[in-house]
């Protein structure tokens, strides 16, 4: 499905459209929820919407779903977080960044019992913010890690109780180098990695794969008459070592040594545990 221009919007959309149409009294369609969405040029399909839907959850408006027929009707039960409050999530970041403030804010999982659980035991993060990016869905924070030494990324939606210091911004030299746009694109899926320069051999019928991937500027050298040769900067993750082999035998890592050996690891430890249970 084409995206809309407006993507990054989706969920603060979403949650207008809910708290504004729906009550105990009102109900809307998944394909009333979908048209509603494309009003502000916003694409998206069912499965995201329920994804979507679990994290208005989150952020506390509750969505009900009636089985009506043969189709569920949906509506907001409890708005415990109101619509402004949303948008502050996303605010309070613009606005530290506008200030030259970092922020402070603690940050949470998923357990296996479906309960929010603070990581490093409820300690305080305290990031320099200097941007936004969206990716997969999902809006994250890029800031500067002092303790650290290095640029991070956190998703918004599993930051809570987000707050501007007083303490200036670090970290200004970094973010002189870094191209947002190039960032997301060597983050697969935001998670992240070293960054290295990988080689791959792709099946010539993947090459919109790899454009949609890299952008159109990627360098593609013909190898043979049914592949080619790309150079791409990675940051190398497990997600992206998923990525690859889900491409099945139309990509290969050719080069680093380094990268091929994590992909042997890798696919050794998918052979232990579906084939040596």
């Amino acid at each position: 499905m084409p995206k809309g221009t407006n993507q990054k919007f989706k969920l603060y959309r979403l949650a207008k459209i809910m708290l504004e149409r729906t009550d105990d009294e009102h109900y809307i369609t998944m394909p009333e929820i979908i048209d509603a969405l494309g009003e502000y040029d916003i694409t998206a399909d069912r499965k995201s919407i329920y994804s979507d839907l679990h994290d208005l959850e989150v952020l506390g408006i509750e969505v009900e779903g009636e089985k009506v027929g043969n189709r569920y009707h949906y509506h907001v039960v409890s708005r415990t977080f109101e619509l402004p409050e949303l948008k502050l999530l996303v605010d309070a970041i613009h606005h530290a960044i506008s200030e030259n403030k970092k922020i402070r804010f603690q940050y949470f999982q998923w357990n296996v019992k479906k309960e929010m659980e603070l990581r490093h035991n409820g300690a305080w993060y305290h990031i320099s913010p200097w941007g936004l990016s969206w990716d997969d869905e999902n809006y994250y924070l890029v800031g500067y890690d002092s303790d650290g030494g290095k640029i991070k990324h956190y998703r918004v939606d599993k930051m809570l109780h987000i707050q501007m210091t007083d303490e200036k911004r670090e970290g200004k030299e970094c973010f002189k180098k870094l191209d947002m746009a190039d960032y997301a694109r060597k983050s697969f899926g935001m998670y992240g990695g070293k960054e290295q320069k990988v080689k791959l051999r792709v099946a010539n019928d993947l090459a919109g794969v790899i454009i949609d991937r890299f952008g159109k500027n990627v360098m593609m050298i013909p190898e043979d008459e049914a592949h080619f040769t790309v150079n791409v900067d990675v940051h190398v993750s497990n997600q992206f070592l998923g990525w690859i082999i889900s491409l099945g035998e139309g990509v290969k890592i050719i080069s680093p040594d380094e990268v091929v050996d994590q992909m042997k690891k890798e696919i050794e430890r998918l052979a232990r545990q579906y084939l040596h249970e």
